[in-house]
């Protein structure tokens, strides 16, 4: 995985935000991001194509 909790990473449609926490949801990472004009949203990291930031 190349990010962790604490990076700022960019979404297609939600634009820019912060990774709050990653956690195992099987066969996929699920992932808790901050994002700073949408609120938090959970995905699973597949499909959500973060782009690590910086």
């Amino acid at each position: 995985m190349e990010y962790g909790g604490g990076v700022r990473v960019r979404h297609m449609k939600f634009g820019e935000g912060t990774v709050l926490e990653i956690s195992d949801g099987g066969r996929d990472y699920e992932v808790k991001v901050e994002f700073d004009r949408a609120g938090v949203k959970r995905m699973f990291a597949s499909f959500a194509k973060l782009k690590k930031l910086g």
